[in-house]
């Protein structure tokens, strides 16, 4: 089947290196950004090793990232940081974790952006509210998507998708 998409996130055949070279960007963004603060944080933090919990599993894209940071962080401060994957029940318990942490500045919370979507619908009784919850403190990337179809269903563009999903 072929796709049929353009724009910026076009996946072409060198959509693979525009995804790493995105990364990589994003990465040294965020290490810079943080050399950069140096001077100006507190001489004492951190004083104990610092978790960053990430509701994605083990080798995830944000798991690459997360280790990513990690290690630099570490590197940065001279304390262990140490990523936590609690992949599962929608991101619920990556959130639950994360939430029930002392608001001290030793846990710091990557989720995928489903994370703020799925929990508050699928689980009513979360006693989280994310906006209430957590504080954004910045912003590490996005990952370009695509939509595909079987074969079968004998579609080759997205308007062509979107109108037999209207037809049934």
């Amino acid at each position: 089947m072929r796709l049929h998409h353009t724009g910026p996130n076009s996946m072409g055949p060198n959509s693979m290196d525009l995804r790493h070279m995105l990364l990589r960007h994003i990465v040294v963004g965020f290490c810079l950004a943080l050399i950069a603060a140096i001077p100006v944080r507190a001489q004492d933090f951190p004083a104990r090793p610092v978790k960053i919990i990430t509701d994605s599993a083990p080798g995830s894209a944000v798991d690459v990232v997360l280790r990513v940071i990690a290690d630099r962080l570490t590197q940065i401060w001279g304390q262990q940081v140490l990523p936590v994957n609690q992949p599962g029940a929608g991101g619920s318990i990556a959130v639950r974790l994360a939430a029930s942490s002392p608001p001290d500045g030793y846990t710091l919370f990557i989720p995928a952006l489903s994370t703020f979507v799925a929990p508050p619908g699928a689980a009513a009784n979360l006693p989280i509210e994310i906006p209430r919850d957590f504080a954004p403190v910045g912003f590490l990337g996005g990952a370009p998507m695509f939509v595909s179809a079987a074969p079968w269903l004998g579609v080759s563009t997205l308007p062509e998708l979107i109108a037999l999903a209207r037809e049934r």
